[in-house]
């Protein structure tokens, strides 16, 4: 990593992610509605970020990983830990800014899971009413 990008990624976000993962489109939709820059690097595609990501995350390829411009390190945030944390980072005086509820829910419809819960309990809905009916 050259010294441009150390610096680079020390004024903005960066998020560690992986085609597949379910929580990392969440926490993307959120940072892009929210209109916070970030760096996403995709350990899949990344050799040397997933080396660093398993050194942030104790062995691991644990992702979303977020790293915020202070250094705090958020293992598998979901969108409302992360905008906690971006809260605490405003009030701290950091330039980030409140990005508020702006996209919150946007991002977390994002993921994947909930279409699934919905045919689930849709499917469970007809089959009760076909059982007493």
């Amino acid at each position: 990593m050259t010294q441009d990008q150390t610096e680079d990624q020390t004024n903005q976000l960066l998020v560690y992610g992986r085609p597949g993962c379910p929580m990392v489109p969440p926490v993307r939709t959120y940072l892009d509605e929210a209109g916070i820059a970030y760096t996403y690097r995709d350990i899949r595609q990344d050799a040397d970020a997933a080396v660093q990501l398993r050194q942030l995350a104790n062995g691991f390829e644990s992702v979303p990983t977020v790293v915020l411009p202070n250094g705090r390190v958020l293992v598998e945030p979901g969108v409302a830990r992360l905008r906690q944390a971006l809260k605490e980072l405003d009030e701290a005086g950091s330039e980030m800014g409140d990005p508020g509820l702006g996209g919150t829910l946007k991002a977390g419809l994002s993921n994947p899971v909930y279409p699934v819960l919905l045919l689930i309990a849709l499917a469970l809905a007809v089959a009760i009413a076909l059982a007493s009916g």
